[in-house]
């Protein structure tokens, strides 16, 4: 379908194009916090309206504050995701042993989303230093915020077992500075738009960014 719309647009009316469009946005938050938990089917939830309804990120930054290669995962297709991950994917019955090679050939090699909003892309643009509307990073804006949270500077809450990926600290429960997730949103912002560009550099601006 991806591909159908890069190269053939006009035989799909606007409605579903914006559909698409939303679910690309969604994609982009979920990369954006690291949160995995959106390859099943039944967590997209649409609202009366026809407004898809952003919920439950519990499992957000899964990977402490840097996304790994495999998070890459989270920008291919949804219905590949759910084929693999869902309850019913075959992954969820292999063993610990190959599922991250498995995570990361699937990362690789899975069609990933092309189709953005062009209003949306030059919001992002905002947040990169060279922009001539610059006025601070994204993690610099998601930390003011937050310091208006009673749960300020919220961060410091979450720990992780086996982040080496080590047999010799799985014992051990990792805890971060709370402004390593506010860089690491920065750097992951910066990977975003480099495969929005990478798409426009394969397909075309027009394509890429089809709707406003």
């Amino acid at each position: 379908l991806n591909k159908f719309l890069i190269n053939e647009p006009e035989r799909f009316n606007d409605d579903f194009i914006q559909q698409l469009i939303d679910i690309s946005t969604i994609t982009i938050f979920d990369y954006l916090v690291d949160d995995h938990d959106r390859k099943e089917l039944k967590n997209w939830l649409i609202d009366d309206h026809g407004e898809y309804i952003l919920l439950d990120s519990g499992l957000a930054f899964m990977h402490g504050p840097y996304s790994s290669s495999s998070c890459l995962s989270i920008l291919c297709d949804p219905l590949q995701r759910s084929d693999l991950f869902g309850e019913d994917g075959f992954f969820n019955h292999e063993s610990k042993k190959h599922k991250q090679s498995l995570l990361d050939k699937f990362s690789k090699h899975c069609d990933k989303i092309c189709l953005f909003s062009k209003s949306f892309y030059n919001f992002l643009q905002t947040f990169k230093a060279t922009s001539p509307n610059f006025n601070g990073s994204l993690g610099a804006k998601v930390k003011e915020r937050i310091k208006l949270d009673i749960l300020s500077p919220l961060f410091h809450l979450l720990y992780y077992k086996d982040y080496m990926k080590d047999s010799r600290y799985e014992d051990i429960l990792f805890i971060f500075n709370s402004d390593d997730f506010y860089n690491g949103l920065d750097e992951k912002l910066s990977l975003i738009l480099n495969h929005i560009e990478e798409c426009i550099r394969k397909h075309g601006e027009q394509s890429v960014l089809y709707l406003p």
